[in-house]
């Protein structure tokens, strides 16, 4: 059954009601209501066959023929993060279950993901979709391995620099979007991470004052203020060890050594501790 749906997918081109039903299906194969080692065993057992089929190559091409079809591109999504075998309903659960998956990111990457989650980033600006690819655009990037080079230098700048200005944009403009926000601080997080000039680059869109305003609003949720507290100090890394001497404003230091000091007074966790310090050593020692 599985490949009769994925031989179905190339046919996608002409209809985007054949790529959500195609989806659709496939996530339900790959989904469990259950709790138990018989059930995970035949998840397991059917995401490989879709791997094993060329499923997800599939699955991505028929996605850049129906970009804008908003329905298509949500099942879709949902279901490359299932043949992660997380959970979609919380991204900290996600982070630390893809990472374990360099195989189904190695194919996303040479399926040209990183450019169709680009598309639907400039086009569907805000709702689940939104939060959705920004953070698995996010896990891509941190976890390409040894596909680093490909994705950092050969395709990540040139999709990056068109992602940044529009993600940022939406925040400023969809403050009280708590969606929005969350794909703003994942995405920018991640990509504080990449090195060269990515750093500068973040900065110069204000990326800082993004991620710092989005943990003020949205201070209790736990998504937001990590991905931005570690957004924060790879950030202040990346601006300690430039060699441009790229002018930070203090008023943009002020607030997020104010955000980082009261998340570590109200939540007293190492995690934040560390980005604290680390940002503080950054900004004071350049």
């Amino acid at each position: 059954g599985i490949k009769m749906i994925i031989g179905l997918l190339p046919m996608a081109g002409n209809s985007a009601g054949v790529l959500e039903w195609a989806s659709r299906c496939l996530h339900n194969l790959v989904f469990s209501y259950e709790d138990d080692n018989h059930e995970h065993a035949i998840l397991s057992q059917n995401i490989e066959s879709i791997e094993e089929v060329g499923g997800i190559a599939a699955l991505v091409e028929a996605m850049s023929d129906h970009i804008s079809e908003y329905d298509a591109m949500l099942w879709s999504i949902k279901l490359l993060w299932r043949m992660f075998g997380g959970d979609t309903s919380s991204i900290a659960t996600r982070r630390l279950t893809v990472m374990r998956r360099a195989v189904i990111i190695r194919k996303l990457v040479h399926a040209g993901f990183v450019g169709v989650g680009q598309k639907i980033l400039e086009r569907h600006k805000s709702g689940e979709l939104q939060l959705l690819t920004a953070a698995l655009m996010a896990v891509v990037i941190l976890g390409s391995g040894k596909e680093s080079n490909i994705i950092k230098f050969a395709v990540l700048n040139e999709t990056m620099s068109r992602c940044v200005p529009v993600l940022i944009q939406g925040m400023s403009q969809l403050p009280d979007d708590r969606d929005m926000q969350a794909a703003g601080c994942t995405f920018l997080a991640a990509l504080s991470t990449v090195g060269g000039d990515m750093p500068e680059f973040l900065l110069e869109n204000e990326a800082m004052d993004a991620i710092s305003s989005a943990m003020i609003k949205f201070e209790d949720d736990t998504t937001i203020v990590e991905a931005g507290a570690w957004g924060l100090w790879k950030l202040s890394a990346g601006w300690k060890s430039s060699d441009t001497a790229y002018h930070l404003e203090n008023s943009t230091i002020v607030q997020a050594l104010g955000v980082l000091g009261g998340l570590v007074i109200k939540h007293d966790e190492e995690q934040f501790h560390k980005s604290l310090n680390g940002f503080a050593v950054n900004v004071c020692g350049r």
